[in-house]
């Protein structure tokens, strides 16, 4: 595991990155589950919020791992 005191913001940017594509499958596969069962709709249009919200970090941590990449 990386000291993460010491990690220069380039990694620190593709660190973020691949954590929130992590957090997006996680999160797809969780809707996939609940939309699947009648009883858990709306839970499974709170998990489809959340995973808008997700995908929108994953947006921004990878325009900032491209200015990190640009320095």
């Amino acid at each position: 595991m990386t000291d993460r005191r010491y990690e220069d913001p380039a990694s620190q940017a593709r660190r973020h990155v691949a954590e929130a594509k992590a957090h997006i499958a996680r999160q797809e596969a969780l809707v996939a589950k609940l939309s699947n069962d009648q009883r858990h709709l709306a839970l499974a249009a709170e998990a489809k919020e959340i995973l808008t919200t997700l995908k929108q970090t994953l947006r921004l941590a990878r325009e900032q791992l491209a200015i990190e990449l640009k320095r």
